[in-house]
């Protein structure tokens, strides 16, 4: 069983604020018109990962890309941080079992992506394009869901 609680986020009043300037930039940037466009955007959720006993961080985040160019791009992401407290020799079964079930699950969602090498441990980085706008809302309820109940 997993469990996915806030993690490193700002207070919910600095997220609110937050979200009102941006607002108040998209009306600013609309009132100007002329040159001015979406480049890219993104929100995201970060949480804390606890899972198999694994600890760790997981950030789901959705992306709109179109700067220059004649459609706007959208794409999903998820990448998993597991804590690593074990120096490589010490990677047992489990975390290469956990790996695997993570990309599994994230493959049966769409996601493509691979574990990759970094100083601070592996860490999983799992990409996927959606087709439209409403392709963007039905995967950020997915998401959503997903923060209350992960999928592995």
């Amino acid at each position: 069983m997993a469990a996915l609680v806030a993690a490193n986020n700002r207070s919910a009043i600095a997220r609110r604020r937050e979200f009102h300037e941006l607002l108040r930039l998209i009306r600013f940037f609309t009132r100007r018109g002329g040159p001015w466009q979406v480049g890219a955007t993104g929100f995201e959720a970060r949480l804390r990962l606890r899972i198999g006993g694994r600890t760790g961080s997981i950030v789901y985040k959705l992306h709109t890309l179109g700067w220059g160019e004649r459609r706007m791009r959208y794409l999903a992401s998820v990448t998993i941080w597991p804590s690593s407290r074990r120096t490589r020799t010490e990677e047992t079964r489990a975390s290469r079992a956990f790996r695997e079930s993570c990309s599994r699950t994230l493959r049966r969602h769409g996601y493509r992506g691979k574990w990759q090498r970094s100083p601070w441990g592996r860490f999983g980085d799992f990409w996927k394009r959606l087709k439209d706008l409403r392709a963007l809302h039905h995967e950020a309820a997915m998401l959503e869901r997903w923060s209350d109940a992960p999928p592995w």
